[in-house]
């Protein structure tokens, strides 16, 4: 989980919305609502923002109709968030600064997209990358290291 909102679980009356379809990004860390894919597009190499794959390449097409209950987007985060976890180092120094390039390039994306005009709401932001960062901080001072992200 990003981050857990009790909100979510409020006994709500009223129309309840299907959630926007959406692609995850390997150099966010984060799933983008298809809304966003058009400026970033615009504005980025996709390939750099996003896993390139077979299941990535299918949402590309023209004819490709968005929808959350489509498969090839969920196949996509499996394969690149599979990589991302295959590439991790064994010794935990290695994995610590791993894990730590991943959130420091994962800001300064977002940092980007925000010089660029690109506002990403609260589901498609950063937002989770501090919490994540202060976690890892946390985890390695119970490990008994003293530097920090």
């Amino acid at each position: 989980m990003r981050y857990y909102d009790g909100r979510k679980f409020l006994d709500e009356t009223g129309f309840k919305r299907p959630p926007n379809p959406r692609m995850f990004s390997y150099k966010l860390l984060q799933w983008i609502d298809y809304a966003y894919l058009f400026p970033i597009s615009e504005n980025y190499d996709m390939e750099e923002i996003f896993d390139y794959n077979e299941y990535y390449e299918l949402t590309k097409i023209d004819s490709y109709k968005w929808n959350f209950h489509r498969q090839e987007p969920y196949k996509h985060y499996m394969i690149s968030f599979c990589k991302i976890l295959n590439n991790m180092p064994e010794k935990f120094d290695e994995k610590f600064e791993y894990v730590k390039g991943l959130l420091n390039e994962a800001q300064a994306m977002n940092k980007s997209f925000v010089e660029n005009g690109i506002i990403l709401d609260d589901n498609s932001g950063g937002a989770h990358i501090p919490y994540w960062m202060t976690i890892l901080n946390q985890f390695k001072k119970i490990m008994g290291v003293n530097e920090y992200v």
